[in-house]
């Protein structure tokens, strides 16, 4: 992620949950984000996180992270791009 979509989504938290991140934490969720770009944050991050998360934490972006990953292995097990191809078959 570049720094300039890093801001995007420190912005978004801020705003979001009300907190201003420390500076630990920005380099921690740049690390937790490292292979993101802002698109993919957007897309397929940000809406988990609003619906799980309640306070803000990089623990807790970690764990949508790691359900995210572990998605997109089931969805390239499974030969396909989304899950709507499910339904369709």
């Amino acid at each position: 992620m570049t720094e300039k979509d890093l801001v995007k989504v420190v912005k978004f938290i801020n705003g979001y949950y009300s907190r201003e991140l420390q500076e630990n934490e920005i380099i921690a969720l740049k690390r937790e984000l490292k292979d993101f770009d802002y698109e993919t944050f957007k897309n397929n991050l940000e809406y988990p996180l609003l619906r799980k998360v309640e306070y803000f934490s990089v623990a807790q972006l970690h764990k949508i992270i790691e359900d995210y990953r572990e998605l997109e292995k089931m969805k390239e097990h499974f030969g396909i791009k989304s899950f709507d191809e499910l339904y369709e078959n």
